[in-house]
Order: C-alpha cells, then structure tokens, then sequence
C-alpha cells in the first residue's frame, strides 16, 4: 500500500486497480488519490456481484471511491462472527443454539447468560487465566463487531449523504454499551488476548478453542479454514441480536478487509479497459467462483454439520460495513474501544465528549471530498 501511494502522489501510472486494506484505503481516499467509481465506464454498481451494503455505507455526498465485490472474496473471510465449541454446549447443556438463531431468539442476554455457565477454574488456583476455561475468547476490538451486531452506527446519512454522529442520545444505545461494558470487562468470563502480550492470540485463542476450554470465540470467518484439523467439532453463529425486536442479525464486515479502489493516474483509456475488465471479472466471480467458494470449500471441505451452510448464509446476508470504521478508526473504532474496555460508568458523558472530535473530523473528510 505504501509503494501504491508513493507512486499515485509521484503521477506513475503503474497500478490500474488497488485491493487494499480499508482503514489504508479510506486515507488514500481523502488525500485525493483515488478515483469516483460511478463515474467509471462499464461499472454498474447495482449488480449484485458489488456489495451493495458497501456502496452505501463508504459512499460521501454521493461519491464512491471504495467498495467491496465479489472481485475479492477477503471481505467474506473477514467478517465478524461467533464460534462456539459443540463439545462444550452439549457437555453445559446449552440447548439447541442453532434453533435460538432460526427462530430469532439468538440475543446479547442469551449471550451473556451462557458466559457464566461456562466459565470454569480449570486448576483451582483461584486466578482465571489461560490455563482455565472461558465463556468467551476475543479481542478488545471486538466491540464494534457486538455493536453494529446490536444494529447500532456510529454514524448515519444525511439528506446529501453526508455522515453524522450516531452513537449518542439513545437509551437503546446506552444499553448496549453498558451490557457490553458488563461481560467484556468481566475477567472471569471474558479473556481478551491483548491481555497477553505478542503470544496472546496463539495462547488465548486458537489453542484454547482447540482444547475444549473456550465456549464462543468472537472472531472472522477466516478461523473456519484455519480450524479445519480440529479434532472437536465446533458450530457458528451470527453475532447476536440486541432483543429479539431487531430484525435481522447483522455482522461487521473489518476494516482491515480489502476493498477495491481506482488510482486517479488512471487514462481516460486506461478507465475504459479497467472498468469493462472489472465488471466482466465481477460477474464471472459472483457467477462461478462464488458458488464454488463457499458450497465446496466452506459448506462442504470446511463444514462441520448440515446447518452450518444456513448460518453462513445468514451472516453473509446480514454483512455490515461501517463508514466510521473504514474512514475514521482512531475515533470510532479506538476511542469507542477505549471508552467500553476502560470500564467507564459515565458512558453518556463520554460519547458526549467523542461526538465533537467526530463531526469536526467529518467535516475535514466532507471537505475534501467536495474539492
């Protein structure tokens, strides 16, 4: 990504398209280094092998300078879902979790209330840590996956489709976060491997969920192929609902994921070709190896029962990208993270307090969209 920026900002036309990560991607794009995609020949942006969830989160004033597609499947590998250990379930008596998502009853509460049940002092030394058993296994950064899981934002649009601040005024948002805030910062349910220096994600993630001794693992859908030699079968499942009033189970596409973007050394020619070889490629993915990806390789290769194939599903149809996280990590993605992890009881104050930082930095973004 760093050689692609050096080149644009030089004039070298040596890239006709970027697939780049979106929290790198996003800043090319307000630094003026990427080009609008409605105005590419050839594009139609409302097929469905684009993302039509991504055209309209990480469009701004009716631009669209990134975007996700079937052109590139990391967007379907990175997107935030549950793992949970069927061992463990069946050994806790849990019930049939598969059910609790089909009949929409699949929520935080439920979440929450297994978290305790499965928490165990595997050795009885009166310290929870990563020789014991937990109810969840994650990551500080996971709170935006629950959040916008909950069917929160952290912006939304105006009229012109501008972003504003969302996160504020809400009880239902405030509950959220507090509910969050409970079972996250609870050291005897929740093991956040950040906790645990560099080795923290081998010790305190793949390695525990492989012995049996982690319930759910918040995570992306990537772990499915890098579990495939568990010797335990596992299952997944969306992120849950907020209450069993939300519509649908939604699930955060990460920022980190690739995205595709147009570099603006491109020539009038060079956009021609570009466009008619993306949009020839898209359909021939979305037609061919889409199908194949997930039918051979994640629902049959990778699959560990006959209902994982519907969850897939489920969490492919409810795909969420989030304006605030591609383009604006440092406040919507940290500072949230920050405020949830730091066990603040004044939550009210402090999103009061990131709302100012936000709008003046949407304003700087706005502005240099509209030059």
């Amino acid at each position: 990504s760093a050689l692609a920026k050096q080149a644009i900002q030089a004039g070298d036309d040596l890239y006709d398209l970027l697939l780049i990560g979106g929290t790198v991607t996003g800043g090319m794009a307000t630094a003026g280094l990427l080009m609008d995609l409605t105005q590419i020949p050839h594009m139609d942006l409302s097929k469905p092998w684009y993302d039509q969830s991504a055209n309209a989160s990480l469009s701004i004033g009716g631009r669209l300078h990134l975007t996700a597609g079937d052109l590139n499947i990391m967007d379907n590998k990175a997107t935030w879902a549950l793992l949970f250990n069927k061992k463990l379930a069946e050994d806790l008596s849990l019930g049939d979790l598969y059910g609790m998502v089909l009949d929409g009853t699949w929520t935080l509460d439920t979440l929450e209330s297994y978290l305790t049940i499965a928490s165990i002092d595997l050795n009885g030394d009166g310290v929870h840590d990563e020789f014991d058993q937990w109810g969840m296994q994650g990551e500080s950064f996971n709170t935006a996956a629950f959040i916008l899981g909950a069917g929160e934002r952290f912006f939304d649009k105006d009229e012109n489709d501008m972003p504003v601040f969302a996160l504020e005024g809400d009880e239902r948002v405030y509950g959220i976060l507090e509910d969050l805030s409970q079972f996250m910062n609870d050291t005897s349910v929740s093991l956040n491997y950040h906790n645990y220096g560099s080795e923290g994600y081998h010790l305190c993630t793949t390695k525990m969920f492989e012995e049996n001794r982690g319930l759910f693992w918040i995570t992306n859908l990537q772990m499915v192929i890098r579990l495939r030699e568990m010797e335990t079968d596992f299952g997944i499942a969306p992120c849950p609902k907020y209450d069993e009033q939300q519509e649908q189970y939604l699930n955060l596409v990460d920022g980190h994921a690739s995205v595709m973007a147009l570099p603006v050394t491109l020539s009038d020619d060079d956009r021609d070709f570009v466009g008619t070889m993306i949009e020839a490629f898209s359909a021939a993915t979305f037609n061919d190896v889409l199908p194949a990806y997930y039918e051979t390789a994640m629902q049959t290769k990778f699959a560990q029962d006959q209902t994982m194939p519907l969850m897939l599903e489920l969490i492919r149809e409810g795909r969420v990208f989030n304006f605030g996280y591609v383009y604006d990590t440092m406040i919507n993605r940290d500072i949230l993270v920050n405020l949830i992890t730091s066990k603040s009881t004044e939550l009210a104050s402090k999103i009061a307090a990131v709302k100012k930082p936000t709008e003046k930095y949407y304003e700087r973004v706005t502005k240099t969209f509209g030059e």
